[in-house]
């Protein structure tokens, strides 16, 4: 009995300290896929729902479905690879101050990401799988929507830029889905000292770079855009890539030069 008041009691605060927005289907897919803003998803697992964005817009829009006017239904899969539709509402917490708790798009507002971030904590809620959505990295979040779990990790230092940017190149043009971190040194040293945000990779958005990153958690068009440079590997930057097998979402790729 304690137990359910104590659960009444934390509902009741819920209830007076978030509040929630309402979307329809025209505001949360009709716009570009992009994702600008992190909420409470890991930048990894984030950084990964932006890159399939990049690679696969048709296959997001295809795994998300409008049952109802307050009803998405999404296509995931269960931990064994079967598959199974996720039920979510189309309204998103905000916070005390009105800002949102879920992902969002350039302008501010919910937009796809966010229903695939309400299917993911479903998700973990459900089958208990893992620590919670704020600490899911991108080799969990992808197999959820993808139905393949496999994937590699290259560690910061271990390949010169010239090397990372053709595993990068070549991993985009045939449709693996790549994250990037970039690490910080040490001072004075070649040791990690951190890392900053996930970023999803891209190919080169500048003549001359050897590839490209996008910081999501930053919603300027220029300032989130990170162009790798030959004349950075004198003081070689410390990235990191996390590889994705795209599995289901295969068979809408499309090469790089037919993406707008």
């Amino acid at each position: 009995m304690k137990r359910v008041f104590l659960c009444l009691v934390l509902l009741l605060t819920l209830s007076l300290n978030v509040t929630a927005q309402s979307c329809d289907w025209n505001e949360l897919i009709g716009k570009k896929l992009v994702l600008y803003r992190y909420g409470r998803m890991d930048y990894n697992g984030a950084a990964a729902l932006a890159e399939m964005a990049y690679l696969y817009p048709e296959f997001i829009k295809s795994i998300i479905h409008q049952e109802s006017p307050e009803i998405f239904c999404v296509d995931m899969f269960d931990p064994m690879g079967k598959p199974i539709k996720v039920r979510v509402t189309n309204r998103f917490m905000l916070n005390r101050e009105g800002g949102h708790v879920f992902n969002v798009g350039k302008d501010g507002e919910p937009n796809w990401v966010a229903i695939l971030e309400k299917a993911v904590m479903k998700w973990i809620s459900a089958y208990q799988h893992l620590t919670g959505l704020a600490f899911c990295n991108s080799e969990w979040i992808v197999p959820m929507f993808t139905g393949d779990g496999r994937s590699f990790c290259i560690r910061p230092g271990q390949l010169s830029l010239k090397d990372l940017a053709r595993v990068v190149n070549t991993c985009l043009d045939y449709g693996l889905i790549v994250e990037g971190i970039e690490w910080i040194k040490k001072e004075n040293s070649e040791e990690v000292a951190g890392k900053l945000y996930g970023n999803s990779v891209l190919p080169p958005q500048k003549a001359g770079a050897l590839f490209s990153m996008r910081n999501n958690a930053v919603s300027d068009d220029v300032a989130d855009l990170r162009n790798i440079m030959p004349d950075e590997e004198k003081d070689p930057p410390l990235i990191g890539l996390r590889i994705n097998s795209p599995g289901v979402a295969a068979k809408f790729f499309k090469k790089a030069d037919s993406r707008k």
